[in-house]
């Protein structure tokens, strides 16, 4: 990368030494190599893979690395955490592409075993509606109803408006799926901030509220 490195050290066996050591070695011979000149910065990053299906998302992560720099240069309006949404008089912070909100062709994807079998009929033309105009559904699609739906749109062309728990760091960024649909301009993100507590699952109380934010969202466009 541009400003830094990633390498996988595979440990075979027991070592009487530290993997710091082993940095630090790697470090001085490039700084050596490049006529004493420092290279690195102090200190380093380390993660242990305990597990195989670790190691292949890291190895996955690394390999991805320079298509993500190139997609955030080449589009770097869809890479910004300095939007603004209001949503009930109050401003909740998004990241991606703040012009889906005025597409002409969006809906709210809310689903609840309350709904009779005809408002849910009718909700899922109205989703296949904007699906199919290639528009923007908007919702945290947390149940796997939602999901089936939002896998749907996702295959047809269609944009999504994203409720998420996360905070949007310096350096955050969507990882997967949805880094690519960042990149296609189609996503933009909303998050809870403040409003969000810090476990890593989501609250039912958090799934209401989001639920509720993406309809009022919609009502207000």
């Amino acid at each position: 990368m541009p400003d830094h490195i990633h390498f996988v050290i595979f440990i075979e066996k027991d070592v009487d030494y530290h993997v710091g050591e082993l940095i630090n070695e790697f470090k001085s011979n490039c700084t050596r190599q490049n006529s004493m000149q420092p290279i690195f910065e102090e200190d380093y990053n380390d993660r242990i893979c305990w597990r195989s299906n670790q190691l292949d998302r890291m190895i996955k992560y690394v390999r991805y690395n320079p298509r993500r720099l190139l997609m955030r240069r080449l589009h770097p309006e869809y890479f910004r955490s300095r939007h603004y949404v209001t949503i009930g008089g109050k401003n909740y912070e998004a990241y991606g592409n703040p012009i889906l909100l005025s597409h002409l062709s969006i809906a709210a994807v809310r689903i609840s075993s309350k709904y009779t079998p005809d408002r849910l009929a009718a909700l899922l033309r109205l989703w296949e509606e904007v699906i199919r105009q290639t528009g923007v559904l908007v919702s945290p699609f947390i149940s796997q109803a939602k999901r089936a739906v939002r896998d749907k749109a996702i295959a047809n062309g269609c944009s999504l408006i994203y409720f998420t728990k996360a905070a949007f760091g310096e350096k955050y960024k969507p990882q997967g799926e949805l880094f690519d649909l960042c990149a296609q301009g189609r996503l933009l993100l909303i998050s809870l901030g403040d409003e969000a507590d810090s476990t890593p699952s989501i609250t039912r109380r958090e799934a209401m509220r989001m639920n509720e934010l993406a309809h009022l969202l919609v009502k207000s466009l």
